[in-house]
């Protein structure tokens, strides 16, 4: 005890009762060297804290410039004589897709330090397109159903290695990934390459975590399918039930308010834009939503209710509101839609002709001085004319000629096409007598039989096809035959 006295303080001089008070005392400087000891490691640990974030990221910023101006090559650049493993080579890969993917997410990774932990997390750890796709979707859903991101990948990537077949398709999901990926690249000209699309782009994620919930509800897991679908329209704001049916090489371009209803079946290389709705028009139960064909583009923000079809190649205007069918290669606007021209296109959903310049419109009504636009609507119904008051074949007679033959409803309306060479809505004696048989063959091969050209042929009587005059020579001159439409 003198020895330690001696080392911490001169030597004192002991009084009665001085040990106690010697005692106490050196209990209080125990007490304070405990905080004064707590207190400085609080301070330390404050200051590191502080501290080391800015100096991590001057280093970043030294190494990069470093790096940039000794080389950035795959030696790494030079920072004060130090090596620093800055550029990143490209993984390989079998799928030469993917490969592109790899190669430009090596690009962000050796020109963005800011993203590299995100850009090597996503994509240059993985050795395939679907298990990319698994790590990028299950970040966006973490914490979806309270399940962790780990849970999510290895629930996506049992979904890619059972390659189930889309219902309706013939591809897979991670097959259909790859026709969407690339029609991204080939129609947003925004996109400027697939890891772009893979990374930030929100139409092609959203529609790739429809595909995998899709796969979900075919196998039965209808519950987990339904909260994936919650999950997406908060995170994407694209809402599309797990059993709507969308083909391969699909395009949602920025993707924001997309709603796609359950029984809605979107077909092959088509282009949908934002504020999209494939909705019903009632609360009846059983297939109550659009039907839309291949290579179709829909404007921003048109609305299409009810089970309607949209034929193979049309186009539906922005803000277009339709209710009923639209027919193949045909242009229909406005509210309620309309169809006002024919498309010009072989590929009106590859095309991207948002402004509907490449459209051939109808002729124009009443004299030529006046170029009073005529907006033909294919759906009015030219039957409540009478017949003595035209002198044309309209779709819907069309349809009823043709249907004792076997044709169907679109064959007739293809035909019908083909025989409207003037692009006015309705099919005269002339374009009807040229090319009727020729366009039956083409469109039908086989059903051109000889009841067909007895009834339809140039010794046919078609009275709807005459015109007024012609008609009253011909019922004048065959005075036995009577008027149209009466039965001997």
């Amino acid at each position: 005890m003198p020895l330690l006295l001696t080392a911490v303080g001169p030597p004192r001089v002991y009084t009665p009762g001085a040990r106690r008070d010697e005692a106490a005392a050196g209990m209080s400087a125990s007490t304070r060297s405990v905080v004064v000891v707590s207190l400085a490691t609080s301070a330390l640990w404050t200051a590191v804290s502080f501290i080391a974030p800015k100096l991590r990221a001057h280093w970043c910023t030294k190494l990069s410039s470093g790096a940039h101006s000794e080389g950035s090559g795959a030696d790494g650049g030079k920072c004060k004589g130090r090596k620093v493993s800055n550029a990143k080579p490209a993984p390989t890969s079998d799928d030469p897709l993917f490969h592109q993917v790899l190669k430009d997410a090596a690009d962000i990774y050796n020109h963005e330090p800011a993203l590299r932990a995100s850009t090597r997390r996503a994509i240059l750890r993985h050795r395939t397109l679907e298990n990319a796709l698994s790590s990028i979707l299950a970040d966006k859903l973490c914490g979806c159903g309270g399940h962790s991101n780990h849970t999510w990948v290895a629930l996506f990537d049992e979904v890619y290695a059972m390659h189930a077949k889309y219902r309706g398709s013939e591809g897979t999901p991670g097959a259909l990934a790859r026709l969407d990926l690339a029609a991204v690249c080939d129609r947003d000209p925004a996109c400027s390459g697939p890891a772009h699309a893979l990374l930030y782009l929100k139409g092609f994620q959203a529609l790739q975590a429809h595909r995998l919930a899709h796969a979900l509800w075919g196998a039965g897991r209808r519950t987990v399918a339904l909260a994936m679908q919650l999950k997406v329209s908060e995170v994407f704001g694209v809402d599309v039930h797990p059993a709507a049916r969308l083909g391969g090489g699909l395009l949602i371009d920025h993707a924001s308010g997309v709603v796609i209803g359950e029984t809605c079946v979107v077909g092959r290389d088509c282009t949908i834009l934002q504020g999209v709705t494939l909705g019903a028009s009632g609360k009846d139960r059983g297939d109550r939503h659009p039907k839309i064909g291949n290579d179709v583009l829909i404007g921003a923000h048109a609305v299409i209710l009810g089970n309607v079809s949209v034929g193979d190649g049309a186009k539906v205007g922005a803000g277009s509101v339709v209710l009923k069918s639209i027919p193949p290669a045909a242009t229909a606007v406005g509210v309620p839609a309309r169809v006002v021209g024919r498309t010009q296109e072989a590929s009106a959903g590859k095309t991207m002709d948002h402004a509907l310049h490449m459209v051939d419109t109808f002729g124009y009504v009443g004299s030529t001085k006046s170029k009073q636009p005529l907006w033909h609507d294919l759906w009015a119904n030219t039957m409540d004319v009478g017949l003595d008051e035209k002198g044309f074949l309209s779709r819907e007679e069309l349809r009823v000629r043709l249907q004792p033959f076997g044709c169907s409803e679109a064959e007739s309306d293809a035909v019908f096409w083909r025989l409207d060479t003037s692009l006015d809505n309705r099919v005269d004696e002339n374009e009807f007598r040229a090319s009727w048989e020729a366009a039956v063959e083409a469109v039908c091969p086989g059903k051109a039989c000889a009841q067909m050209r007895a009834e339809l042929g140039h010794d046919a009587i078609n009275p709807e096809l005459m015109s007024v005059k012609k008609k009253a020579d011909f019922f004048s001159k065959n005075t036995n035959a009577g008027p149209p439409g009466q039965k001997k």
